[in-house]
């Protein structure tokens, strides 16, 4: 009866239908809620910024004084002790506990500067003794200074000086992806579920103009725009296709800001979009310095890098350069050329 009624049981579970929920448009507040929260793009803003935030708290907590207190309680101890009979000279074990407490306060430094630590702390100790040896024992250290300086070693402090708050405010950068990724979603959103709407979107993120490679519905349109020098006319013309960059330096530039801010955003933007940050070359007062002479090349003072031939602190191509500056070009025969070339050649082995 058991056997039946477990095969009837089955039966049942199996024929009966199973009821899943039926799937449904998202809607336009939904669909922005998960750009913002769960889209790769935001996800990696979101992570890059708490892992540059936590770093750089790292890198000011590094730079304060730090207090510690600490302790050893009840550190109780058995052990052995090897005892000789002064009477008749026998061995034998007695046995010895020992309990110890311990308590000490310490201030710590970090000297940016030199790159080492200064330290003072104090310490207190009562140790305790049972057993055969029964005793009573205090140790202090009332005050105790220390200094730490690595000699072979670089300051990591400067370095963490100089790096730290660029990696921060990079990190706080990337968390304005979040903006394209609602407008990316928005996009695709109103493309799959808005039942063939025409819809005119407006957006100032050129990095979308992928999506009309993918949509077969979206098209791309620009205002077109004029560039004379360091202006931009706007033509008031719309027109089909999308544009490689958007011109919001140029409209801060035609609404007043100072010459000297709308110079350092072009030449950060030429660093940025070179993924170079040592091409940066400003002032305490925002301007932009002279050329200066770099191991790379010469930076003008427009921001832009002009490469050197030669490396100067490699002595071949140091060689080279006296061999070129030492020939007389105007007196010198084709054979004498060729022998230069050909002694230049071998100097440098290819």
């Amino acid at each position: 009866m058991r056997v039946r009624s477990s095969i009837v049981l089955s039966c049942l579970l199996f024929t009966i239908p199973l009821s899943l929920p039926a799937q449904r448009p998202m809607t336009l507040e939904e669909a922005i809620g998960t750009a913002r929260s769960q889209s790769v793009a935001a996800l990696q803003a979101k992570h890059a910024f708490v892992s540059t935030y936590w770093a750089y708290r790292s890198y000011q907590a590094s730079r304060l004084p730090s207090l510690n207190l600490y302790g050893n309680l009840m550190n109780f101890d058995r052990s052995l002790t090897l005892l000789q009979s002064y009477e008749d000279g026998t061995f034998r074990y007695a046995n010895s506990y020992n309990l110890q407490n311990s308590l000490g306060l310490s201030v710590a430094q970090n000297v940016t500067f030199t790159g080492g630590r200064l330290s003072v702390y104090s310490d207190l100790r009562r140790i305790d003794q049972y057993g055969a040896f029964k005793n009573l024992t205090w140790y202090s250290q009332p005050i105790t200074v220390s200094y730490t300086q690595p000699l072979f070693a670089y300051n990591q402090f400067k370095w963490d000086k100089l790096i730290e708050p660029k990696e921060y405010e990079i990190g706080r950068g990337t968390s304005t992806y979040d903006g394209m990724s609602i407008a990316r979603a928005i996009v695709e959103y109103i493309h799959e579920y808005g039942h063939g709407a025409k819809t005119l979107f407006a957006t100032h993120y050129h990095e979308l103009n992928d999506l009309e490679e993918i949509y077969p519905r979206v098209r791309n349109f620009h205002i077109a725009v004029k560039e004379v020098g360091t202006k931009v006319i706007f033509l008031r013309k719309l027109k089909e296709g999308g544009t490689a960059h958007s011109f919001g330096i140029h409209v801060a530039r035609m609404a007043g800001m100072p010459k000297e801010v709308v110079q350092s955003a072009e030449n950060t933007l030429k660093a940025l979009e070179m993924n170079d940050s040592q091409h940066l070359v400003s002032s305490k007062k925002g301007q932009i310095k002279k050329p200066v002479q770099t191991k790379a090349g010469t930076i003008e003072s427009d921001g832009s890098l002009q490469l050197s031939f030669f490396q100067l602190d490699d002595p071949t191509l140091e060689s080279l350069r006296d061999k070129l500056a030492a020939a007389d070009l105007n007196n010198m025969t084709p054979l004498q050329a060729f022998d230069l070339l050909r002694s230049m050649k071998d100097e440098l082995g290819v």
